[in-house]
């Protein structure tokens, strides 16, 4: 009987393993990306105009 077991079949184990890590981790780090670009397209911004009142609460006294 051999002393390998199924982690040595195909070669050196983990070589592959790291490098689909590294294109996982980096296809996640795109998604993110998309998703908080998608999000601040849609979050109102406000344009650099002061508002007539001067107030920041919207309250009226």
């Amino acid at each position: 009987m051999s002393a390998r077991g199924p982690a040595t079949i195909g070669g050196v184990a983990g070589t592959k393993g790291k490098q689909k890590t590294a294109r996982d981790m980096v296809l996640s780090m795109g998604v993110i990306v998309l998703a908080g670009l998608v999000m601040w397209l849609f979050i109102p911004h406000e344009d650099g105009k002061p508002t007539s009142s001067g107030s920041t609460t919207g309250w009226s006294c």
